[in-house]
């Protein structure tokens, strides 16, 4: 019934697994049997499972899969599950493919085409039973966002597409070229109607990254660059490490995980000043986005009316992501820690003049009430003409406003990387230890601050030194934000 697979030209693929050995399960849920008495479902038994369940074709399905090492028994599946449960009553079905997910690296991602037909043929069945395509939404995590994908192309290969896909950090290995995986057994625009993406793990060598570095739905999401993610220490050669040695913890996960974590967080009902995490472009990369050059200008991101829609540069990344108009590469930062949304903020100083060629690390702690924020900005000046340095970060949500400006101030300091002014020896002449040159005395003009609803702070002090100490002792000064304005 799930028809043929073939590796035919690609030694480098591997067939799935028998159905049998893999021994997939769908579970309902419902407000009427909740989590703890969940309905068998099966595809290609003339519909009987469906019509003798409480599936409801008239209300929205969501279908959640998991990934690789992973069950739909995992307290984070149970969670999203009764997040959804409770957020609005729906067909929520569990796939549970813990057998084939279980295996080694290489077979586990060979069997996603294998589970994404048996899913594609349980939404046909819903189909069968009068289940709008638009109304069903399919969220999978890592290996199980290309399930999914495989899921949509079996719908879309019989002449209907399902409304909606959601990518939680899609898997990378063995993903990451057609050589490997064909575009029809891996996620992509073309599997649902609307496909939104979040890239939390994302490597520019795959041996760094268990995600898809590069977009791949009508709008993917990077928190924080889609890179290591704030609060996270993954090992370098995290995927070697995990996924071919079959060592699986939450630190070489953590920022894979994030991805599952964030969109977690945005299955609630927005309250008033409800924190959402909110996208903008930066059609410069990831690198222009980490230096700032890309913050929203003033109330881009953020109309005076609450109620009115996102301009269409930015977009709201999670559950609500397709009822805002932005698509193409979005980019936003988070907390290090649950609540994860916060406010996001730009900090900028300007270095003056003054300041002689350095190289080094300017920290700067915002200080905010009872709160900190704190942002680390890489100074490379190699000339006596200052410039500006910028580094983002998110506030925890409620505790920066206007009405704190009293309160607000910044705490500054540097660590200077001292030049050297003679070329380290070689091994052929070994000569003197390199000479280095005194760290010099960093001049700062101006200190700004801004967030996405439209706020932001200054502080001018012409000239205000920092002079590195030495070793590992760097001077440091704190400075009123809003009351010298510039």
């Amino acid at each position: 019934m799930v028809g043929c697979f073939s590796a035919l030209n690609n030694p480098l693929k591997r067939l799935p697994q028998s159905p049998e050995s893999v021994d997939t399960k769908f579970w309902l849920m419902t407000r009427s049997n909740q989590t703890h008495t969940p309905q068998r479902l099966r595809y290609g038994d003339g519909l009987r499972s469906l019509i003798s369940s409480d599936f409801d074709p008239n209300k929205t399905t969501r279908v959640l899969i998991h990934g690789f090492k992973g069950s739909a028994h995992d307290d984070g599946a149970l969670a999203g599950a009764t997040a959804f449960l409770n957020m609005e009553d729906i067909n929520m079905v569990m796939v549970d493919w813990e057998k084939g997910a279980s295996s080694p690296y290489t077979t586990a991602a060979a069997n996603t085409e294998l589970i994404g037909r048996q899913v594609g043929l349980l939404l046909l069945d819903m189909l069968s039973v009068g289940a709008p395509p638009d109304s069903i939404h399919v969220v999978g995590f890592s290996l199980g966002a290309h399930v999914a994908g495989c899921a949509g192309q079996v719908v879309k290969n019989r002449g209907r597409m399902i409304g909606r896909i959601s990518g939680l950090d899609p898997a990378s290995p063995l993903f990451r070229r057609q050589l490997l995986r064909e575009a029809a057994q891996k996620l992509d625009a073309g599997d649902a109607r609307f496909v939104d993406v979040i890239h939390t793990d994302g490597g520019a060598l795959w041996t760094d990254g268990f995600g898809l570095p590069g977009a791949l739905g009508h709008v993917d999401y990077f928190p924080n660059g889609g890179r290591q993610q704030p609060g996270c220490s993954d090992p370098r050669a995290s995927v070697v490490v995990s996924h071919f040695e079959g060592v699986v913890n939450s630190t070489t996960v953590c920022s894979h995980a994030r991805a599952w974590s964030l969109f977690l967080e945005t299955i609630a009902v927005p309250k008033p000043g409800h924190c959402q995490f909110q996208g903008y472009p930066c059609p410069q990369g990831i690198t222009a986005f980490q230096q700032g050059h890309c913050f929203p200008t003033l109330k881009s991101c953020t109309p005076s009316d609450p109620d009115a829609p996102l301009p269409s540069s930015c977009g709201v990344m999670g559950l609500r992501a397709q009822e805002t108009p932005a698509r193409g590469p979005l980019y936003l930062v988070t907390r290090d820690a649950y609540p994860f949304c916060g406010d996001q903020i730009l900090a900028a100083v300007q270095i003056s003049k003054q300041t002689g060629p350095t190289r080094g690390i300017l920290q700067l702690q915002l200080l905010h009430g009872s709160s900190t924020t704190s942002f680390q900005m890489q100074c490379e000046l190699l000339d006596a003409q200052g410039g500006e340095v910028k580094a983002l970060a998110a506030a925890q949500w409620g505790t920066l406003g206007p009405e704190i400006t009293p309160l607000l101030a910044a705490r500054i300091s540097y660590q200077s990387l001292a030049f050297q002014t003679e070329p380290p020896p070689t091994s052929a002449d070994p000569g003197p230890a390199a000479k280095t040159s005194p760290a010099p005395t960093l001049y700062i003009d101006r200190v700004t601050i801004r967030n996405l609803r439209g706020d932001s702070w200054q502080y001018c002090g012409i000239g205000t030194p920092l002079i590195h100490a030495g070793g590992t002792m760097f001077d440091q000064v704190t400075v009123d934000l809003g009351l010298k304005p510039c």
